[in-house]
């Protein structure tokens, strides 16, 4: 029984690390043309 358990939270564990990396390439996706737009403007 504990070990589906862990392995359940291992699962939940990898999911969260790849939304949580997928969301901070889209901020950097995101934030990256406004740098640029900023260093273009100085």
């Amino acid at each position: 029984m504990d070990n589906v358990w862990v392995d359940s939270l291992k699962n939940t564990l990898e999911i969260t690390d790849a939304t949580v990396f997928e969301s901070i390439l889209v901020l950097l996706a995101s934030f990256v043309p406004l740098l640029m737009t900023q260093l273009a403007n100085t």
